[in-house]
């Protein structure tokens, strides 16, 4: 699919031969609008471009600027770490509570991600970096911790 070259075809005129990437741009700018067709220059056949949408879309889940759901619920819990960490010089035992809700929340996300998305290399290695910096993190909440009680 991706070493494919694709024709679109609206109302009147016909674009291409185009590279998939430069029509998936051409289609997230709004240069090529729902109404047209496609086929790759292998193919007689013209399909609706909403099904390459779909398909695209599909392809593409969870990439992107945003992340996923386990993503932002690890960064979530990346950022309630600082918080914690700020909160503990003004009142030990809260910041404590927020680091220890932060730690739960990044191993929540790698369990999570483990467990409901597809395993690929590279969110494999993902996960693996994650829990390697949860392991460093609970060793200085662990800090914390101990600083409160001494």
């Amino acid at each position: 699919m991706e070493n494919l070259e694709y024709l679109v075809k609206d109302e009147i005129d016909t674009y291409g031969p185009m590279r998939l990437s430069e029509l998936e741009f051409k289609m997230s700018m709004g240069e090529i609008p729902d109404s047209c067709f496609y086929r790759s220059t292998m193919e007689d056949e013209w399909h609706p471009i909403t099904d390459l949408k779909k398909k695209l879309g599909e392809r593409s889940e969870g990439s992107g600027l945003m992340p996923g759901k386990t993503d932002a619920l690890f960064f979530f819990g990346l950022v309630l770490f600082f918080f914690g960490a700020a909160v503990f010089f003004f009142n030990k035992y809260a910041g404590d509570g927020v680091l220890l809700l932060s730690l739960a929340a990044e191993i929540g996300a790698v369990v999570l991600s483990f467990k409901r998305e597809g395993r690929t290399a590279i969110r494999t290695v993902g996960n693996i970096i994650a829990l390697m910096w949860a392991g460093f993190q609970a060793l200085i909440t662990l800090g914390f911790i101990i600083a409160t009680f001494s």
